[in-house]
Protein backbone atom coordinates (compact mmCIF):
# COMPACT_ATOMS: atom_id res chain seq x y z
CA UNK A 1 0.00 0.00 0.00
CA UNK A 2 1.23 3.56 -0.54
CA UNK A 3 1.00 6.61 1.18
CA UNK A 4 -1.57 7.54 -2.12
CA UNK A 5 -3.83 4.72 -0.85
CA UNK A 6 -3.89 4.86 3.16
CA UNK A 7 -8.12 6.31 3.43
CA UNK A 8 -8.43 9.38 5.34
CA UNK A 9 -5.14 10.64 5.11
CA UNK A 10 -4.74 13.81 2.94
CA UNK A 11 -1.81 16.30 2.90
CA UNK A 12 -4.55 19.39 4.53
CA UNK A 13 -5.52 17.05 7.52
CA UNK A 14 -2.30 16.56 8.39
CA UNK A 15 -1.58 20.12 8.85
CA UNK A 16 -2.20 21.10 12.77
CA UNK A 17 -5.08 23.51 12.50
CA UNK A 18 -5.09 25.59 15.73
CA UNK A 19 -8.11 26.39 17.66
CA UNK A 20 -6.91 29.92 18.19
CA UNK A 21 -4.61 32.29 15.84
CA UNK A 22 -1.04 32.56 16.58
CA UNK A 23 -0.38 36.00 18.90
CA UNK A 24 2.42 37.56 20.84
CA UNK A 25 2.14 37.27 24.41
CA UNK A 26 2.85 41.11 25.12
CA UNK A 27 3.74 44.01 23.25
CA UNK A 28 7.74 44.58 21.45
CA UNK A 29 9.60 47.01 23.16
CA UNK A 30 13.00 47.52 21.08
CA UNK A 31 14.61 49.92 24.14
CA UNK A 32 14.69 47.09 26.90
CA UNK A 33 17.18 45.58 28.12
CA UNK A 34 15.94 42.13 27.30
CA UNK A 35 15.61 43.47 23.61
CA UNK A 36 19.24 44.16 23.09
CA UNK A 37 21.34 41.43 21.00
CA UNK A 38 24.17 40.41 23.88
CA UNK A 39 27.55 39.04 22.40
CA UNK A 40 28.15 35.56 22.46
CA UNK A 41 29.77 34.95 26.29
CA UNK A 42 32.46 31.74 26.94
CA UNK A 43 30.98 28.88 29.11
CA UNK A 44 30.90 30.00 32.46
CA UNK A 45 32.74 26.39 33.53
CA UNK A 46 35.48 27.74 31.10
CA UNK A 47 35.52 31.13 32.66
CA UNK A 48 35.67 29.83 36.56
CA UNK A 49 38.37 27.23 36.34
CA UNK A 50 40.37 29.82 33.83
CA UNK A 51 40.17 32.03 37.32
CA UNK A 52 41.16 29.16 39.30
CA UNK A 53 44.53 28.33 37.36
CA UNK A 54 46.38 31.12 38.80
CA UNK A 55 45.41 30.92 42.69
CA UNK A 56 47.24 28.92 45.49
CA UNK A 57 45.79 25.53 46.12
CA UNK A 58 43.87 25.67 49.20
CA UNK A 59 43.37 29.14 49.92
CA UNK A 60 39.86 31.19 50.48
CA UNK A 61 39.41 32.19 46.78
CA UNK A 62 40.01 28.65 45.52
CA UNK A 63 37.59 27.30 47.15
CA UNK A 64 34.86 29.82 46.27
CA UNK A 65 35.69 29.46 42.74
CA UNK A 66 35.47 25.96 43.44
CA UNK A 67 32.32 26.56 45.22
CA UNK A 68 31.14 28.73 41.93
CA UNK A 69 31.92 25.63 39.85
CA UNK A 70 30.09 23.57 41.48
CA UNK A 71 27.17 25.29 41.99
CA UNK A 72 27.17 25.75 38.29
CA UNK A 73 27.34 22.22 37.54
CA UNK A 74 30.43 21.89 36.22
CA UNK A 75 31.48 18.92 37.38
CA UNK A 76 28.91 16.83 36.08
Amino acid sequence: MNASNIPGFTAENAIFKSPAPYSVAGGFDSQSDQACVQPAVEDICDILYDMLLPLPSGGAAERFIIGAMFGAGCFG
